[in-house]
């Protein structure tokens, strides 16, 4: 098979979780012989980490990051590639990059199949922002919508998709990650935040739960944010350390700014639960992260993250304050023996099914199906 991705930003940079979730998928292809184009920028990426503007081959297959975001020459690079591929898999719907790729696909190339993954773009709660932009681009994907076959992570954005495009078929395929080794790290009495630091991740009710929580206080436990906030997020950060000075809790929460590599493993390993409170999420790749470290995940009910509780590796919740506080609680008093066990269900969970080398096949087996179709 022969597989083109153009995605906006890609593994190394950190700027999104398909920067990761698509780099492992790109790189499991190529090492079982599939012939992987990827067509990205630049963005998020150190000065000389990558080479910048012409074709290599490195573990993901031939890529070609791009730093003159040039539309015109996004449009040769794209006809030369679409030559040359069966499908063409975009990450997403409203990216002026992909729309872009999309109609070249449309226009020049309308036989190639296309492969589109929302990545919770078509959410309710998502779609409610820049509605008027967002109307006219569903419009066109509708009208080209015969070629398109959809990705969805969980069953909720299967359903948002149908609702959308009732016609097209929608494959299920959670996020599958490329799983570094555990750290062999003991554990500390930290509450983990890690991500974008952004209003939809409700950090702020997270800190008001960790105000309302009868034991944190005058407890061991503190509560870490990592992560940086993006260049409109500025005002949500600022309010999320004024809130925490009004609530006396500087001691107690911690801002740690940017982790990556070794030292987002070690603090995800040592950490005693990770925490994804998000008013909405299709997937969450910080969930795999920290299970496969070992250790336990709060999530809300806004994120298809059931499977904690059945698997005893966390706790699944409705993101107020009152119930936060409450979890918090009951992590804070949970005992050795019920703790230990719960980790070792995180890092099972994590190997069993998120593992991108034991599950790389359902992609192979959606690729196929698509291309014969």
């Amino acid at each position: 098979m022969n597989i083109f991705f153009p995605i906006h930003t890609f593994y190394p940079s950190q700027t999104g979780g398909p920067c990761n979730s698509v780099y492992a998928i790109t790189k499991e292809l190529s090492l079982l012989g599939h012939k992987i184009y990827i067509l990205t920028t630049n963005i998020g990426i150190e000065k000389n980490k990558v080479k910048l503007n012409k074709f290599y081959k490195n573990k993901a297959g031939i890529t070609y990051y791009d730093d003159s975001l040039s539309y015109l020459k996004w449009l040769k690079l794209m006809i030369y590639l679409l030559k040359r591929v069966d499908a063409i898999h975009i990450t997403s719907v409203f990216s002026p990059f992909s729309v872009f790729c999309f109609l070249i696909t449309v226009i020049f190339f309308p036989h190639k199949k296309i492969i589109l993954s929302p990545r919770g773009e078509l959410s309710e709660k998502a779609l409610i922002y820049n509605q008027k932009k967002k109307k006219y681009v569903l419009k066109m994907y509708k009208f080209f919508r015969k070629n398109i076959y959809f990705h969805a992570t969980c069953e909720e954005e299967k359903n948002e998709v149908k609702f959308i495009f009732p016609d097209n078929e929608v494959e299920i395929i959670p996020n599958y990650l490329i799983l570094n080794p555990r750290e062999n790290i003991q554990k500390k009495k930290n509450f983990l935040y890690l991500g974008r630091i952004h209003h939809k991740k409700s950090i702020h009710k997270i800190i008001e739960g960790f105000n309302k929580s009868q034991y944190f206080r005058n407890s061991d436990f503190v509560f870490n944010i990592v992560g940086i906030p993006e260049e409109k997020g500025q005002e949500y950060y600022e309010g999320l350390i004024d809130l925490v000075n009004k609530f006396k809790l500087e001691h107690k929460i911690h801002f740690l700014g940017f982790k990556e590599g070794r030292d987002k493993e070690i603090i995800f390993a040592e950490s005693y639960f990770m925490m994804m409170l998000s008013e909405n999420e299709n997937f969450g790749n910080v969930v795999v992260e920290s299970l496969n470290q070992g250790t336990p995940v709060i999530s809300s009910k806004g994120a298809p993250w059931e499977i904690l509780e059945k698997e005893n590796a966390g706790y699944f919740i409705e993101n107020s304050p009152e119930e936060i506080a409450k979890y918090i609680d009951k992590c804070i008093v949970l005992n050795t023996q019920d703790y230990n066990q719960m980790c070792q269900n995180a890092y099972n969970l994590s190997k069993n099914k998120f593992d991108i080398q034991n599950r790389i096949v359902d992609w192979e087996i959606f690729y196929q199906k698509v291309i014969n179709d």
